[in-house]
C-alpha cells in the first residue's frame, strides 16, 4: 500500500482477512515501511469493525524514527500497552503494571524500513510479540470491561505524509475458533438488538436431503442452529 503526494490518505485504510473473526492464534508475517519521517503503521487483531470502516482494539504498531519503533497498542482505546522491551499486567481494575524485558529494550536489533518478520501469540488474555524471534513486548489483560478474546484481522495503511507499507510471507496457525469464545459486549456506538429483539425458534420441523459427497469424511454437520452470540448445536 502507497500513499504519494498524488494521492494523499486522510483516513486511515485496511485490508481486513475475510476467513472470520480470530481467537486464539498465532500468526507469523514480514512486513517493512519506509517514506516520510515519523510515519505510521501496523495490523489490529482481534479488534471490531466500525460503522465508518475504522477498525478498534489491538494492534501491533509501528513507528519510524522513534526509539521504541513497535509497541501492542489499543486503537481507540487504552492506546499504548506495551511499548518495545515491556511487559504489561493489566489488573481486573484497569491497573497496569509494567515491568522490563531483558535484551528488547535499548537499541533496537532490526530496522522498519528493512524486512523483518513479526511472530504474534494470542492465547486467552495472553499475548506475546516476536520480532526476529526475540519477544519484544508482552501483554496479560485480564480487565473484564476492555479485554477482547475473538475480533478481526486487519492491516493498516496509516494516513498522513507519503510512505509505502508492504506485507508479505503471512502465516496464520488457528489454536481456538472464535466460535469458542463469549463475544465482547457491545458500546452504545456499536450496540446489537438486545436478545429479547431476536426472535426465537419454538416448536418447529427442520429437514435437510443430505448426499455425502466424501464417506470417508469423519464429521460434518448437515444441520446447524446458531444464536446472535456464536452459541450453537447441530445434528453431525
Amino acid at each position: 500500500a502507497k500513499i504519494t503526494k498524488e494521492h494523499p490518505c486522510k483516513v486511515n485504510q485496511y485490508l481486513v482477512w475475510q476467513g472470520g473473526d480470530l481467537a486464539d492464534f498465532e500468526l507469523k508475517i514480514t512486513f517493512r515501511m519506509g517514506g516520510s519521517p515519523g510515519i505510521n503503521s501496523g495490523f489490529q487483531f482481534r479488534s471490531r469493525l466500525l460503522p465508518d470502516h475504522d477498525i478498534a482494539g489491538y494492534q501491533m504498531d509501528n513507528n519510524l524514527n522513534t526509539d521504541w519503533l513497535c509497541r501492542l497498542y489499543e486503537e481507540h482505546g487504552r492506546e499504548t500497552l506495551a511499548m518495545r522491551g515491556t511487559k504489561a499486567v493489566i489488573a481486573p481494575d484497569g491497573k497496569i503494571t509494567r515491568s522490563r524485558i531483558e535484551g528488547a529494550d535499548g537499541p533496537a536489533n532490526f530496522k522498519l524500513e528493512d524486512w523483518h518478520e513479526y511472530d504474534l501469540l494470542c492465547v486467552g488474555s495472553h499475548l506475546t510479540l516476536k520480532v526476529n524471534g526475540l519477544l519484544v513486548a508482552e501483554v496479560i489483560d485480564d480487565d473484564p470491561q476492555r479485554q477482547a478474546f475473538a475480533g478481526v484481522l486487519g492491516l493498516q495503511l496509516h494516513s498522513g505524509p507519503p510512505m509505502t507499507v508492504q506485507f508479505k510471507d503471512i502465516l496464520l496457525k488457528v489454536l481456538k475458533p472464535a466460535s469458542a469464545v463469549p463475544k465482547r459486549a457491545s458500546s452504545s456506538a456499536e450496540a446489537k438488538p438486545s436478545q429479547a429483539a431476536i426472535p426465537r425458534v419454538n416448536d418447529k420441523t427442520l429437514v435437510a436431503w443430505v448426499a455425502p459427497a466424501d464417506l470417508a469424511q469423519r464429521g460434518g454437520s448437515a444441520l446447524t442452529i446458531q444464536d446472535a452470540e456464536a452459541h450453537f448445536d447441530g445434528i453431525v
